[in-house]
């Protein structure tokens, strides 16, 4: 969907292997040549040292075999200098020593109880072909924001500009520096995120070591996954696809949802990972935000608003433009 910022990626990755390869093969060029201005120099000192300038062939071999072996220092010191250039194309692939340019995310300070402004954002996987346009509007901090719209509304789009996953194509996201020090202090949690292949446990708690077991095994109780795993041989040592057909689409986004809960951040965005759930499982997922997430900003993006409940304002997408509903 992406296929903007991948084509960005992959043109940065073949500028790099193409600046990689002429540094080796400037490398190459100056070895042959300092090999031959090498033989070359021998060759005339084997005429011009002797007395009377009378050829003597020992000495010219015996000058020839250690320029060589010199040969050897060169392409040390060649070597050198390519990893110098390799060091170059990687520091300047990722922006590093270039000059300081205004970012699409920012931290700044803004009027309470703003956490995050958007301020005219657009943007667009293809040229001519807007998702977003001049989009203006304010998060507050602890808000519960709902966004709707239909499907390639652009509502994956905005939340990612948000998290600070796309930049846009014109515009600027603002982060409140008094609530958030940058995007390391948003979750972004998506229906399309992959579980690991490891150990329900390892799955909940990612990207964390270990935790309360208690709080996992609330967790298990709070969204019905006690269905799926019963004892500690079903968290410590199944994986999801030891589960077989019992380990539907509805149980991965039970499992991001605990993962989230277990990785709590000032903002928490959840992109349509409630697509797959019952209504029941809606409800459940509503009051978890309402009873567990009191101290964050919570936005949510979902094609179906039944079942959710406790958000304070609700925005719909729209041709590329946002309005409120409610």
């Amino acid at each position: 969907m992406e296929n903007r910022n991948f084509d960005k990626m992959l043109n940065k990755e073949r500028e790099a292997y193409f600046n990689q390869q002429k540094q080796i093969d400037h490398s190459h060029l100056i070895t042959q040549l300092w090999m031959t201005l090498g033989t070359v120099a021998v060759v005339a000192a084997g005429f011009t040292l002797r007395p009377g300038g009378s050829f003597d062939a020992s000495l010219v071999l015996i000058l020839i075999y250690s320029a060589f072996h010199l040969a050897g220092f060169g392409k040390r010191f060649l070597a050198f200098l390519e990893l110098l250039g390799r060091l170059d194309v990687s520091l300047r692939k990722i922006g590093y020593g270039d000059p300081p340019r205004i970012r699409p995310v920012q931290v700044v300070s803004l009027p309470d109880p703003v956490i995050i402004a958007v301020e005219d954002v657009s943007f667009s996987y293809k040229e001519g072909e807007p998702v977003l346009q001049q989009v203006f509007f304010d998060i507050r901090q602890r808000e519960k924001l709902l966004i709707v719209g239909k499907n390639g509304s652009g509502k994956s789009t905005l939340v990612k500009l948000i998290a600070g996953l796309l930049n846009p194509d014109q515009g600027r996201v603002l982060y409140n520096r008094k609530y958030l020090h940058g995007a390391a202090d948003i979750g972004y949690y998506s229906q399309h995120m992959e579980l690991f292949d490891r150990s329900i446990y390892e799955n909940m708690i990612y990207p964390r070591e270990s935790c309360d077991i208690g709080a996992i095994w609330r967790l298990v109780d709070l969204l019905k996954l006690n269905t799926l795993i019963e004892d500690e041989e079903d968290l410590f040592h199944k994986r999801p696809g030891d589960f077989g057909a019992r380990f539907s689409g509805g149980e991965k986004q039970k499992l991001l949802i605990a993962r989230s809960l277990m990785n709590k951040k000032p903002v928490m965005i959840y992109d349509e990972v409630n697509s797959a759930l019952d209504r029941e499982a809606v409800e459940i997922f509503a009051n978890l935000i309402e009873n567990e997430l009191q101290s964050s900003t919570v936005i949510l993006v979902s094609h179906r608003i039944e079942g959710i409940c406790g958000f304070e304002r609700v925005v719909e997408i729209s041709d590329g433009r946002l309005s409120l509903v409610s």
